[in-house]
């Protein structure tokens, strides 16, 4: 159920409480600064994922995994975590994973469009992201990595590419999106699925020793890393 009176706080407050009010619930950040992505009602598991996102920054987990169906807006909720993490800066270097390249470039891609458009985040945290884009980022609607005005690296990377050796300044990775690591093409490929296992097992090795990982993905074989992620957590 909608936090209303919350929500309510939240919008008649001012920059500076209204800051601290979301910091302290990504559920309200989500719903004043991210309101254009509610198209629909929230629906219950909704508010299970707010929980889980509570639980992952307070310690509790530190690996969450979004197995669902499509169109149950996981992804857009993750993009609007890394835009909080950002703001907040709560973590300072945050790697997107994807079998494709390309698909996790487009999350960096939204998360610029957001800091740089979204005229509620740009009133309460000011300008966080202004550099240039080049043509073929903007056209392409990509980007690789970037580096926010508070300081935080985002980088987009593909399962093929190792973990290990990342590394910014002195700062391992320290919050990792799997977005799209399983698909039907990587199921039916007994080699790609050992090859995307082999990339998830270098994490323990590869990321700062306080680092958080979530896994988003659907559920399309009982023989691929999503049915071992869900053994994994029973």
């Amino acid at each position: 159920m909608i936090n209303k009176e919350g929500l309510k706080k939240v919008i008649t407050s001012t920059p500076v409480e209204r800051r601290y009010l979301c910091e302290k619930s990504f559920e309200l950040f989500f719903m004043y600064y991210y309101i254009d992505y509610a198209k629909f009602p929230f629906a219950p598991f909704h508010f299970n994922m707010f929980d889980d996102i509570h639980e992952l920054l307070n310690g509790k987990y530190r690996e969450l995994a979004w197995i669902m169906f499509r169109e149950s807006a996981k992804t857009s909720i993750a993009k609007a975590l890394l835009v909080y993490l950002i703001c907040y800066n709560k973590k300072r270097y945050i790697n997107v994973d994807s079998y494709d390249k390309e698909n996790a470039e487009r999350i960096l891609f939204d998360i610029v469009i957001e800091l740089q458009s979204n005229p509620r985040l740009r009133t309460d945290f000011g300008e966080l992201y202004n550099q240039k884009r080049e043509n073929t980022e903007a056209t392409q609607k990509r980007i690789n990595n970037f580096i926010t005005n508070n300081g935080v690296r985002v980088e987009a990377h593909s399962t093929q590419e190792s973990v290990r050796g990342r590394i910014h300044g002195h700062q391992r990775p320290d919050f990792l999106l799997l977005d799209d690591f399983e698909t039907n093409k990587t199921k039916d490929s007994e080699a790609m699925t050992l090859q995307i296992k082999k990339h998830i097992s270098e994490f323990a090795s590869g990321l700062d020793s306080t680092a958080k990982v979530i896994y988003l993905g659907n559920y399309i074989t009982e023989h691929g890393n999503i049915a071992e992620l869900m053994k994994r957590a029973e």
